[in-house]
């Protein structure tokens, strides 16, 4: 499997194991908030973040953590993944990331977030991620349905190692099925 979607709530987990799996995978990892966010936090023009986003699904390989759904009105993300990763993260849990990511990037920018956007925390956010799985799950869900996948969904954080020798594991038996009908 060559293109792995990431998705869940902020604070789930999603860039951490975009960031481990891809150096276990050998895959190029693709954080969507960096070419969504603009320094200063400036969000994007809209035609040029989904045109963006159209020349990264149209990659061969790529790892891609984040959502932004809105911006692919055609799927084509869903079309092309081989295998969505999807974090069912209690909203206490992803609230307790988030807040302890303001302390520990303190005055900085997370390697995953767009140049010139320190962390902050507001209530916008805070609403966001507490409405997460209310507003968001069931058109994931559908969306991903839609494109014939059955997400990954994970509880807790996984065993990177063992997560990654299952895709290659995968990915060898469904070039095996392909090559031999």
């Amino acid at each position: 499997m060559k293109r792995i979607a990431i998705m869940g709530c902020p604070g789930s987990g999603k860039s951490t194991l975009a960031r481990e799996l891809g150096a276990e995978l050998g895959l190029p990892v693709h954080h969507l908030d960096r070419y969504y966010w603009q320094p200063g936090w400036v969000e994007a023009d809209a035609a040029s973040f989904a045109s963006k986003l159209k020349e990264l699904f149209c990659l061969d390989e790529w790892i891609i953590d984040g959502g932004y759904n809105g911006h692919d009105p055609d799927g084509l993300r869903f079309k092309r993944a081989e295998l969505i990763i999807y974090f069912d993260r209690s909203v206490w849990l992803c609230l307790y990331r988030a807040i302890k990511r303001v302390f520990q990037y303190r005055n900085k920018t997370r390697p995953d977030m767009g140049p010139d956007c320190p962390e902050k925390m507001d209530l916008e956010f805070l609403l966001f991620i507490w409405n997460y799985r209310r507003k968001s799950w069931h058109k994931l869900m559908d969306r991903a349905v839609l494109h014939g996948h059955v997400p990954v969904i994970l509880k807790t954080d996984p065993n990177v190692p063992e997560l990654a020798a299952m895709i290659r594991a995968l990915s060898v038996s469904s070039q095996t099925s392909h090559a031999n009908p």
